[in-house]
């Protein structure tokens, strides 16, 4: 038990540090936006020393394998769109501001949806039995590091890479550190739905799986499954463009009841059906057992 609390204290530390990382390349940029862009003559004028990468998510309708008309785009579905915020007479002060609150905001969003790792942690621990509590609590700090960690590889490249044929992304594999603000910001928070589908799992498996077998899971589904779901769902959606065979169709999960929640609950069905009942409940001796939680 001892290995595997220090397994999972450090794979959550190493998930934490990559975030850290992440973040600070959010800081770096706006420090020094203001240096780029200066207005001469009513219009924004660049500095030409400077050029940002582009955008990974800032692609064109010809990079992907279907036109923007031959399919059917819902105007409900939330737009990223790449025309300016403000026109050429507006000062840069004001896109930086806009820019600034728009990253803020999603950064917020993603501690929020972080702040569900320790209630799974709390809920799980507290419905199994005092013995095995510590060890749902550390699978669910371990399950978060493997699924940034995957995620960050290559689950975010098959769930928002250029699209194959509406049915798994095949670019971006292992994300550097040089993007832009907005999408460093964007990948965080798809990171936190990925861990949330993940330890779903983890509740389910409870006193039923083996530590060792748990971590091959958590990898499996936030490698492969959840990114390839999302990518039929969700691929192309922040910048208005679904290129998905679920997106195309008209599919829509606004927060990810689908594309999150009922990923995890499929997954555990799954497991489930394959595992059996916890050892002791159904005695073939005497009538079935009632396993009460710790808490």
């Amino acid at each position: 038990m001892r290995r595997k609390s220090i397994l999972g204290i450090i794979l959550f530390f190493l998930a934490l540090t990559l975030t850290i990382l992440y973040g600070s390349v959010i800081n770096i940029y706006i420090d020094n936006h203001q240096q780029l862009t200066y207005i001469k003559e009513g219009k924004v004028w660049k500095n030409s020393k400077f050029q940002p990468e582009k955008s990974i998510f800032s692609k064109s309708s010809e990079e992907y394998f279907i036109k923007p008309q031959n399919f059917y785009n819902p105007q409900t579905v939330i737009k990223r769109k790449n025309k300016p915020r403000f026109n050429n007479l507006s000062t840069s002060q004001s896109q930086s501001t806009y820019e600034e609150i728009d990253i803020l905001w999603i950064l917020l969003c993603s501690g929020l949806v972080f702040l569900m790792q320790p209630g799974f942690m709390c809920l799980e621990s507290g419905l199994t039995r005092s013995k095995n509590s510590i060890n749902v609590a550390i699978k669910n700090l371990t399950d978060f590091g493997i699924s940034v960690a995957c995620f960050w590889g290559f689950g975010f490249a098959l769930m928002f890479g250029v699209s194959y044929s509406g049915l798994v992304g095949h670019s971006n594999f292992f994300l550097a550190t040089d993007l832009q603000p907005f999408d460093v910001a964007f990948f965080l928070f798809q990171a936190m739905f990925c861990g949330t589908a993940t330890t779903i799992v983890s509740g389910a498996v409870a006193e039923r799986m083996k530590f060792a077998a748990y971590l091959f899971v958590a990898s499996v589904v936030s490698g492969f499954i959840y990114p390839i779901f999302g990518h039929w769902a969700w691929n192309g959606v922040d910048i208005g463009l679904s290129t998905g065979w679920l997106g195309q169709r008209g599919f829509i999960d606004f927060a990810g009841s689908t594309v999150v929640h009922s990923i995890g609950g499929w997954v555990s069905l799954a497991a489930l059906l394959v595992i059996g009942p916890r050892t002791g409940r159904f005695p073939t001796d005497r009538p079935p057992e009632k396993i009460h939680g710790s808490n």
